[in-house]
């Protein structure tokens, strides 16, 4: 395998050793991203709540197994619904949340596998979590040894519309999942443009954008909270701000991959615009066939780890990172030709924390056919 240690790093340019031709086709890109959750609480216990952006993935929403694994290989703490880990999901049209936990067996009561909380021994593996959702983890209480914080990653295709839309209900939060890994800027989410955000000159009349960051204080752990206002001399002028920051201007803070709207005003459509999408997908007459790829989390080595089929010697697959300062893509690896069939695999360290990639492939010997 070749390590993508460069790639979403240090986005090198490579020059290509033999010469390659126009025609040129891309992938479906790719990523992934990890997040901190948090186990032990301000009081020293376990049980703590860390809001999780689920992933992006092509085909809409995703079940507990095709995210977490039909045998918890997510890495979940498990056991009986007291002392696992539970995902909470939330359904914004009862306002419902379902509890999900992997259970161990316990005869005659539980078989093991994925579990709803209420809903007696049967299998929740198939329940869906939405698309562009937040989720909540829960830490388990049943874990001795457990650290007070551990990272856990997602690794997935991207779906990615030049606009992202999400149905804010009013007076309430809303929990919401950025549709990429990568940060955008506030400054260029076109949120404050939606028809479902309310601006306001302070506050307490605007809508409140949660982002998770992880660090205690006095009230309430692990958010910041940002409002747009229009100007409003001599006390704000327009953009973003932070509560408690005065007029000091924030266009610059990341989206988070998680994040929560609270509506003060009645809400409705929620649009956040991406750069990002409107440079994924490329391609040319005559180029060769785009690789189906398949992408996975190893654990064991903390790794993310993208693979795919080659069609031919007589194509060049190469890796393709985007990056989100400068807003290009940047090709990182250039994969040595290998035969029709055989299964070329790249990886990343997790340590990288996100990264969105592609595969650009190309003729080295033009097809004649």
């Amino acid at each position: 395998m070749k390590v993508l240690a460069s790639l979403f790093g240090l986005l090198a340019s490579i020059v290509l050793g033999t010469a390659t031709y126009a025609q040129t086709s891309i992938s479906t890109p790719f990523g992934f991203h990890t997040q901190t959750i948090q186990h032990v609480g301000p009081n020293g216990k376990q049980g703590h709540f860390t809001l999780v952006g689920s992933p992006a993935f092509t085909k809409g929403s995703s079940t507990i197994e095709e995210i977490f694994g039909i045998s918890n290989q997510f890495g979940l703490a498990q056991g009986d619904f007291t002392e696992a880990d539970k995902i909470w999901i939330h359904d914004p049209e009862t306002d419902y949340w379902s509890q999900i936990y992997y259970q161990t067996p316990q005869w005659p009561f539980f078989t093991e596998g994925w579990k709803q909380i209420g809903q007696g021994d049967l299998d929740a593996s198939t329940v869906k979590i939405p698309q562009n959702a937040s989720i909540f983890l829960q830490s388990g209480v049943g874990v001795s040894d457990r650290p007070a914080s551990h990272s856990v990653a997602f690794a997935y295709l991207l779906n990615i519309p030049p606009c992202t839309n999400y149905e804010a209900k009013p007076g309430t939060f809303n929990f919401f999942s950025r549709s990429a890994p990568v940060g955008i800027p506030l400054r260029d989410t076109s949120l404050e443009n939606s028809p479902g955000y309310t601006k306001g000159d302070q506050h307490n009349s605007a809508d409140v954008l949660w982002l998770p960051n992880g660090v205690w204080n006095a009230r309430i752990y692990g958010y910041s909270q940002f409002f747009y206002t229009d100007d409003l001399p001599p006390f704000f002028t327009a953009g973003w701000k932070q509560v408690g920051k005065g007029d000091e201007d924030m266009g610059h803070v990341l989206l988070t991959q998680s994040f929560v709207i609270q509506t003060k005003g009645p809400g409705g459509n929620i649009a956040i615009c991406n750069p990002f999408a409107t440079k994924v997908t490329t391609a040319a007459p005559g180029a060769p066939p785009s690789p189906e790829v398949d992408v996975t989390i190893d654990l064991d080595l903390d790794r993310f780890v993208v693979s795919w089929v080659s069609a031919g010697r007589n194509i060049r697959y190469s890796i393709e990172a985007w990056d989100e300062w400068s807003r290009q893509w940047s090709r990182v690896i250039v994969n040595d030709p290998v035969s029709s069939g055989e299964r070329i695999y790249n990886w990343a360290s997790l340590e990288m924390r996100s990264a969105v990639g592609r595969i650009a492939c190309e003729w080295i010997i033009p097809d004649m056919q």
